[in-house]
């Protein structure tokens, strides 16, 4: 009975344990704020070391995004990817000190982006991605 019960709580843990320890976001981070509504993500940090990646909500119409980064120190590569794309697509690379503001790719109605920051040096900044709804 007990080794059936062993068995009933381990499978899951070790699927839980290989799930986590392959995650597609390897990171360290100090002070990172971060906020996904259904009209965009945001997120601030302190320092950010590695790979974070997040999923945005799901559009509600044809849309484009609309980005305004600002990168304190470090240097970054920020990547956008949709389920219809097989590989992400760099959006920008950001070295201290750069603020940038633009638009960038496309998304069907019903479908979410994916915003990767990947960090070459430790970084220090605050980046806003928005869905531009159009008529």
């Amino acid at each position: 009975m007990i080794r059936k019960l062993n068995k009933l709580f381990i499978i899951p843990f070790v699927f839980v344990l290989v799930f986590t320890l392959t995650s597609c976001s390897t990171y360290k981070a100090v002070c990172l704020v971060s906020s996904n509504t259904s009209k965009g993500y945001s997120i601030k940090f302190q320092s950010l070391e590695g790979r974070y990646q997040k999923k945005m909500h799901k559009t509600k119409a044809d849309t484009s995004l609309t980005y305004t980064c600002k990168l304190e120190s470090g240097e970054v590569n920020i990547y956008f990817k949709t389920p219809l794309e097989s590989e992400p697509v760099l959006m920008c690379n950001l070295k201290a000190g750069d603020e940038v503001s633009n638009t960038f790719g496309y998304i069907t109605t019903g479908y979410f982006a994916t915003i990767i920051i990947e960090t070459v040096s430790e970084a220090k900044g605050e980046f806003n991605f928005t869905y531009s709804y159009q008529p």
